[in-house]
């Protein structure tokens, strides 16, 4: 949380920015009830059992919210790397390649594995897989709730259906190709996910 003051400096008015940590208004009223609880349980001998058993509800309750807060903390820090790998500049080549297929640049029987490829044509399936690869570790950590699945959502909820659906007779190829039925499935509940998300939110709006 932000908040800004003015003050006085060298008889001229400067505006600073304060920022205070949203965490100290989760902390404060913990700390506010242990306090009072600790002044009545010295004035009020009668009711100190209540009292004691209070605090242990209130340090139960703070003990589960900072296990809570601990989890979201570590979801958005997975988010967060996916989020900077995405626009890493060593993924820049990656994105801008599978683009040209998103695009029709390129068509995408250039890269079915029926016999050999051409160099160029290689070089673009192994970006190909480069990117399924990051949607499919990105659509696991998302399925098994170890990242946030909000923030991806809305940073690359538009990139994962459109590149899902353009490569999804590739993923199909590939995976009669190997005999892999499980040949990117992640990737795909996830774009199926979002897209039934999307859709879900689009007509409460």
């Amino acid at each position: 949380m932000e908040g800004r003051v003015r003050i006085i400096d060298a008889m001229r008015w400067v505006t600073v920015r304060l920022k205070v940590p949203w965490k100290l208004f989760i902390l404060a009223p913990f700390l506010v009830l242990e306090i009072g609880l600790l002044v009545a349980y010295h004035h009020f001998a009668d009711a100190r059992p209540i009292i004691v058993f209070a605090a242990t509800v209130a340090g139960a309750a703070f003990g589960l919210n900072s296990y809570l807060t601990a989890i979201e903390d570590r979801r958005a820090t997975v988010s967060s790397r996916f989020m900077e790998r995405w626009n890493a500049p060593g993924f820049t080549e990656v994105r801008g390649a599978v683009r040209r297929l998103l695009r029709d640049e390129v068509h995408l029987s250039e890269i079915m594995q029926d016999g050999k490829l051409s160099p160029e044509a290689a070089r673009l399936r192994d970006c190909v897989i480069a990117e399924c690869n990051f949607f499919e570790e990105m659509a696991i950590a998302v399925l098994d709730r170890r990242a946030d699945e909000d923030a991806l959502f809305k940073f690359l909820r538009k990139t994962v259906a459109f590149t899902h659906h353009k490569l999804k007779d590739w993923i199909d190829h590939e995976r009669k190709l190997w005999g892999v039925e499980e040949f990117f499935e992640n990737y795909r509940q996830l774009a199926d996910r979002w897209e039934m998300i999307y859709r879900r939110e689009k007509q409460r709006s």
